[in-house]
């Protein structure tokens, strides 16, 4: 607190610098082994009482660089101790990783066996789907040929049904046809858009069929990766019955 703080600053002059060591000292005091430190050992201090507090705080300071030493030393031994064990951990953990991709000798035979039976049924599967993925594309391929050739032929017909209106319109503003004429071309003409209706329909039941045979594909494609992935879980399932026989050995 400042002086210019107080109420009356010249009473608290003398005594303040006093007061503030004192708190100071009462504080540390006890750090160095004595409990009895008082006002008087300040104001009226006797060779021994102040030669049995200064050795107090002589052999404080003393065990503190002491100890300090201590743990300096020992923060070193600690991180070369440190940097020691991390090669040592690794070193092991290869150790580990070899003992356990090494087969031992005697189930050695049997672990080939498993493993051709494994590269065999690889090699059926991998053919098996590709050939059968080979079909589909080729399949698919055909029928989106085919219901391109249809798209174009229904455009094709659209187009002269278009034309033939604008010929009938430009032909009939010109020409006066006979009723039965008339009636004749008028039913030529409801014929041909029947037909016309009638191709349109078929094309459109084709494009239906065409993607109901594009959505089992990818079904098809779906249920070989389903495959797969269970053909990697037999995979992994073999690889860890291998290792069984090696870990029994090791526990023995």
């Amino acid at each position: 607190r400042r002086s210019s703080d107080l109420q009356y600053p010249n009473i608290y002059k003398g005594f303040l610098p006093i007061g503030v060591l004192l708190t100071h000292m009462e504080q540390f005091m006890p750090v160095c082994q004595v409990y009895d430190f008082v006002l008087s050992d300040l104001l009226n201090p006797r060779a021994k009482r102040t030669n049995f507090c200064l050795s107090g705080i002589l052999n404080f300071v003393v065990f503190r660089d002491r100890r300090r030493e201590a743990y300096f030393a020992w923060t070193s031994n600690y991180r070369s101790s440190l940097e020691n064990v991390q090669p040592v951990q690794k070193s092991n953990e290869e150790i580990e990783m070899k003992k356990l991709s090494t087969v031992p000798p005697e189930q050695q035979a049997e672990f080939n066996v498993l493993s051709s039976e494994i590269n065999v049924r690889k090699q059926i599967l991998k053919q098996k789907y590709r050939a059968e993925d080979i079909a589909l594309l080729e399949m698919f391929a055909q029928k989106r040929a085919e219901f391109a050739a249809k798209t174009k032929r229904l455009n094709e017909l659209k187009l002269a049904v278009a034309n033939m209106k604008e010929e009938h319109e430009i032909m009939r503003s010109r020409i006066v046809e006979s009723p039965g004429a008339r009636k004749n071309k008028t039913e030529n003409m409801k014929a041909t858009v029947h037909k016309l209706k009638l191709e349109s329909q078929e094309a459109n039941e084709k494009c239906e069929y065409y993607r109901d045979r594009v959505a089992f594909r990818t079904m098809c494609l779906s249920e070989i990766q389903s495959y797969n992935k269970k053909f990697q879980v037999l995979e992994a399932t073999m690889e860890k019955k291998s290792k069984i026989p090696a870990e029994i050995g090791r526990a023995h």
